[in-house]
């Protein structure tokens, strides 16, 4: 390590301007923007989201910022929790390291850039920065899917995500270098916990899941305005042997990839874009089962065993469980989701909501789902990381066998639908992403407010204000 890892990034933090970066970077954060956005609007009708919205209805405050889907304003930093709840409800934001960032990083960032009237330009430019500090810290401690089975290292979490929600927030407020510096201090001292494990090893896990996105959101919001009135924090927080990695419980601190070829290479772009609402486990699985019944036309009458064969962490607990109480514990079961797709639930929220958890068919279905290790799933994750080197899964298989009309149907997959990490020429297209985003929009945007908001955020260097932005996900309602 050289120097001050908390100077070098709170430095990059305060001075990226959209300028410097390249257009294939902003276009892509304007793609995690579109696709986070949807997801939100999809969680409106979910638990998770509609506590949420409750919670910030009924505390009242100065109209600063805008929930999605709803009328009305709250304060900024409670519009930031409500939103990353929404975001996060349907666990169908995009992958990257270390697992989730969107939910985490956009609502702080979104909230602040309504309250200041940034630029479209602004915007990204905080984004990106949001988005890079939290991979960057994510990939110096380790990598969640790389060791064998694919099964979760001891200590792994998303509390990297604090870092990048707050400097996005920050960088809205235009905090120079020192203040920035402060700002991560405080960051990493309310960071959440490395959960992600206990996550994995817990059926019943409750609505937090993996990690708060919500209350990281507020937290970056809250972070951000304090480092800006002067409040001091540790600013070296990210350095030496005591610091974060230490605080997270991880390892080791690959130092390299917390600041090497800072603002020329960027660690964000390694994105999973997910097709069906679910855990990333299962979207591989998902691909090839609808391929098999749509393909034979087979109802799920006709089915009397599915296999489901992939990763060793799709075979845990937790994964397998047929005890699904709450829409989170459906978004993790494998079970509840290839009975879900069996029946033709279609694409999109519907697929977590009550009236679709509360199906006796679907839940008899679950039953008939078994789970065993694919050989290949080994192969080619040490095809991927030791002899391509690279930093995350390019490939994701899954072999399913459907046992019906007295014949086994059997499907095998490489690669799971626009989940490819960096492999970017097989990453879901523009129209890939508004398809989805309509989809989730729908029942809470008009036809017509759906597509400019599309429009809007696919031309979002246009925008002279990001509260218009704003305004146009706000409903009367």
């Amino acid at each position: 390590m050289q120097g001050s890892v908390t100077e070098t990034l709170a430095r990059f933090s305060s001075r990226l301007q959209f300028s410097d970066l390249p257009s294939g970077v902003s276009h892509e954060i304007k793609r995690l923007l579109l696709d986070t956005i949807g997801c939100g609007l999809g969680g409106l009708d979910l638990d998770k989201g509609r506590m949420a919205l409750q919670l910030a209805r009924d505390a009242g405050g100065k109209p600063e910022a805008t929930i999605l889907g709803s009328a009305g304003k709250v304060p900024s930093s409670l519009a930031a929790f409500v939103n990353g709840e929404l975001m996060n409800a349907l666990d169908y934001c995009a992958l990257q390291p270390p697992a989730h960032v969107t939910p985490y990083v956009i609502p702080s960032v979104l909230a602040m850039a309504e309250v200041e009237h940034a630029s479209g330009k602004e915007l990204i430019a905080a984004l990106t920065v949001a988005h890079e500090l939290s991979c960057r810290i994510a990939h110096s401690l380790g990598n969640l899917r790389a060791t064998p089975g694919g099964l979760p290292v001891r200590s792994y979490g998303v509390g990297c995500t604090q870092f990048g929600a707050t400097a996005g927030a920050a960088r809205i407020l235009k905090l120079d270098a020192e203040k920035m510096s402060h700002a991560l201090g405080l960051a990493g001292y309310h960071a959440p916990i490395a959960s992600h494990v206990k996550y994995n090893h817990t059926i019943h896990v409750g609505l937090a899941k993996y990690g708060p996105s919500g209350w990281t959101a507020q937290a970056g919001v809250v972070t951000a305005q304090l480092a800006a009135m002067g409040y001091r924090g540790d600013d070296t927080v990210l350095d030496g042997e005591y610091g974060f990695w230490a605080m997270n419980g991880s390892q080791s601190c690959d130092w390299e990839k917390l600041t090497t070829a800072l603002g020329d290479e960027w660690a964000f772009e390694a994105i999973g874009y997910k097709y069906w609402p679910c855990c990333g486990s299962h979207q591989a699985p998902l691909d090839a089962f609808v391929e098999i019944i749509n393909s034979h036309d087979i109802a799920p009458t006709e089915i009397t065993k599915v296999v489901v064969k992939n990763e060793g962490l799709s075979g845990l607990p937790k994964y397998m469980s047929t005890d699904v109480r709450d829409h989170v514990e459906a978004a993790s079961s494998l079970p509840y989701n290839i009975a879900v797709a069996a029946h033709r639930v279609p694409w999109g929220p519907k697929w977590q909501s009550r009236e679709t958890l509360a199906r006796q068919d679907i839940r008899n279905f679950m039953t008939r789902v078994e789970h065993a290790v694919y050989d290949r799933c080994e192969e080619m994750r040490y095809k991927d990381l030791v002899i391509d080197g690279r930093k995350n899964l390019k490939h994701r298989p899954a072999q399913v066998e459907v046992h019906a009309r007295g014949e086994i149907y059997v499907h095998s997959v490489d690669f799971a639908k626009w989940l490819t990490n960096d492999a970017v020429e097989s990453r879901a297209t523009d129209e890939d992403l508004a398809s989805k985003f309509l989809a989730n929009a729908s029942g809470v945007l008009s036809a017509k407010q759906a597509d400019a908001v599309v429009d809007c955020i696919l031309h979002l260097e246009d925008l002279p204000d990001s509260a218009s932005l704003a305004a146009m996900l706000a409903t009367d309602q």
